[in-house]
């Protein structure tokens, strides 16, 4: 399966979110765009595989970001592709304050966007309505024009005014900017990111402890032990091996990164040797504060090490 993540997203907002994937480097995460259906009440209802590259190599997950126009779509059959969010109840909630955008409801403002601009000739046609019967629609449901300006459009001044004298009310510009956006994005990536991470984790726990299984016996131990990393640090030592150990810290280790691994079998012993990060994993106390599991593969033992420690496994056994 390939690690990444596909943001399908209204084809209203696509520049916007180009924007960000780009200027941000987010090079695991692909943008897709499903067509806006706000504006008819005829359109059928849409397969979501319909904008998903087929094959789960093109996307390892899927998240869907709509808000009432979810509704128009069928679910994805593949429940393990599609993340599940939450949704924003109205989208312009993704560019500017809940509050603000309420108010402007309140007020009977119709909300713009530069995606809708480019094209509001075709929306004003989809919602079955000519010059006339649209300035009759829109003149009893609203009395006013406001552009939420990213930014990132094409002549959106110019499609503004066109907008507004074809429907003959006025209208506003109100600059928004990527940021209110970009937090919103940002957090569906790195929300996907941290769950990527710990299916991972998982993943490559499970085969290391099933390679350790195969290959060797493993004793299970609650001990303290030296971790030397920068400086010494210590930590918890859950079980052994001759492979490897896994142990807990209150901080994580780098994966691949080389460690001294200190064990003290008593008071005047000690076994010294070297491991790499092989996995890890992470939980979150209530307080807040993050506990690390973190398993280790031994990569250099001599001789007297390997005696040493099977004098340790018997001492345990």
């Amino acid at each position: 399966m390939k690690n990444n993540l596909c943001l399908l997203i209204c084809e209203n907002y696509k520049r916007e979110a180009a924007a960000i994937i780009k200027g941000r480097g987010f090079t695991d995460v692909t943008l897709l765009t499903f067509p806006a259906v706000c504006y008819s009440s005829r359109e059928k209802k849409k397969e979501l595989s319909e904008f998903i590259p087929a094959g789960r190599n093109k996307c390892g997950h899927a998240a869907f970001i709509g808000s009432k126009c979810a509704k128009r779509f069928k679910p994805l059959s593949d429940k393990k592709v599609l993340l599940r969010l939450k949704q924003p109840e109205q989208c312009f909630y993704m560019f500017i304050n809940k509050k603000i955008i309420d108010r402007y409801f309140k007020e009977r403002t119709y909300l713009l966007t530069p995606g809708f601009l480019e094209k509001w000739r075709k929306c004003i046609k989809e919602m079955e309505l000519d010059q006339k019967s649209a300035r009759k629609f829109f003149s009893l449901s609203y009395t006013r024009l406001v552009l939420l300006d990213t930014g990132t459009g094409k002549n959106t001044v110019k499609n503004l005014q066109q907008f507004s004298k074809y429907l003959n009310l006025p209208y506003e510009i109100v600059p928004v900017g990527l940021d209110y956006f970009r937090m919103f994005l940002k957090e569906i990536i790195l929300d996907w990111r941290l769950r990527n991470r710990k299916i991972e984790a998982q993943f490559q726990s499970a085969v290391f402890n099933d390679a350790e299984r195969r290959n060797q016996k493993r004793f299970n131990i609650n001990r303290t032990c030296l971790v030397e990393i920068n400086e010494s640090e210590m930590v918890t030592l859950k079980d052994i091996s001759l492979g490897g150990i896994r142990l807990n810290s209150d901080r994580p280790l780098p994966a691949d990164s080389v460690h001294i691994v200190k064990i003290f079998p008593s008071i005047k012993k000690e076994i010294h040797l070297t491991g790499t990060v092989a996995w890890l994993s992470s939980t979150q106390s209530p307080a807040g504060s993050h506990n690390y599991e973190i398993g280790i593969k031994f990569t250099e033992i001599n001789e007297d090490s390997k005696r040493s420690l099977e004098k340790f496994f018997t001492s345990i056994a």
